[in-house]
C-alpha cells in the first residue's frame, strides 16, 4: 500500500499493462499523461473496503487498450478536468467478455467527476458494485460511438448496476455515432434492476453534426422500461 504521495507532471508510455497501478489511500495525481498502454490507463484501488482519496486533477489517457480511469474500493475521491481519448480499442476481443469503458467505478462512494470529457471510445461510464453517492457534472460525452463494431451496436454505453443515489448534471452528449442511425430498442443508457436514486438534470444531446439521428429510439433513453428524456438542441 502507498499513502500520501503526489505524481505531477509524468507522461508515461507504452506499458505492457497499466499506466499507473496504486493500491493505497491519500494519493494526488497532477497533470499526468499516459498513452499506448495495453492495459489500463489510471487503476486506482484500496483492498481494505473502502480507501480514501484518490485525486485526478488535469490527466488524460489516450489511445489505451482497457479504460482510461478505473477506480475500485475507493471513497471521497475526485476527477477534475481530465480526459479519456480513443481508449477501450480491444473492445472486439475483451478478455473475458468484458467491455472497457472510459470511467469505469466498482465499490466507489461519495466521488465525484467534474468537467471531464471523453472522445472517441466505445463506451464511456460504467458503476457497478455497490457505488453510493457519485456525480457526474458538467462533462463531455463527444464521438464516442463513431468506430463501434456493428455487432456491439450502441447498448451499454452508460451503464450503472448496483448503485445509488448517482447524479448526473449538465452532460452534453455531441456527434455521438458519427452519422450512423441509432435503432429502435438500443439503450444507449443502461440502468439495471439494482439500480437506485438514479437522476438525470440538464443534459442535452447535440445533433448538429449527428445528420439524421433525430428518431425517438435516439431521443428517449430506456430505463427498466421507462423513458429519460434527453432535450436535443441544434434540430
Amino acid at each position: 500500500f502507498r499513502s500520501y504521495l503526489i505524481f505531477k507532471d509524468m507522461y508515461v508510455a507504452y506499458c505492457k499493462s497499466d499506466g499507473f497501478h496504486i493500491l493505497g489511500y491519500s494519493i494526488k495525481y497532477i497533470n499526468c499523461i499516459v498513452s499506448q498502454c495495453r492495459g489500463n490507463a489510471f487503476y486506482a484501488s484500496y483492498d481494505n473496503g473502502r480507501g480514501p482519496g484518490h485525486n485526478f486533477q488535469y490527466c488524460s489517457a489516450v489511445n489505451c487498450r482497457q479504460s482510461g480511469f478505473k477506480i475500485e474500493n475507493t471513497a471521497y475521491s475526485s476527477l477534475l478536468n481530465c480526459s479519456v481519448d480513443n481508449c477501450g480499442f480491444d473492445v472486439q476481443k475483451p478478455e473475458n467478455g468484458e467491455l472497457y469503458h472510459a470511467y469505469s467505478f466498482s465499490n466507489v462512494n461519495t466521488t465525484n467527476l467534474q468537467s471531464c470529457g471523453e472522445e472517441g471510445c466505445y463506451y464511456v461510464y460504467k458503476l457497478t458494485g455497490e457505488c453510493i453517492a457519485m456525480s457526474f457534472e458538467n462533462c463531455r460525452l463527444y464521438n464516442c460511438t463513431k468506430n463501434l463494431p456493428s455487432k456491439f451496436r450502441y447498448n451499454n454505453v452508460i451503464v450503472v448496476d448496483n448503485a445509488m443515489g448517482i447524479r448526473f448534471s449538465g452532460l452534453w452528449i455531441s456527434n455521438m455515432t458519427g452519422g450512423y442511425k441509432v435503432e429502435k430498442g438500443e439503450n444507449i443508457v443502461t440502468l439495471t434492476s439494482r439500480a437506485r436514486d438514479i437522476e438525470f438534470s440538464y443534459c442535452y444531446i447535440d445533433t448538429k453534426s449527428s445528420r439524421d439521428l433525430l428518431t425517438d429510439s435516439y431521443i428517449n433513453f430506456t430505463a427498466k422500461n421507462k423513458p429519460v428524456i434527453f432535450p436535443v438542441i441544434n434540430k
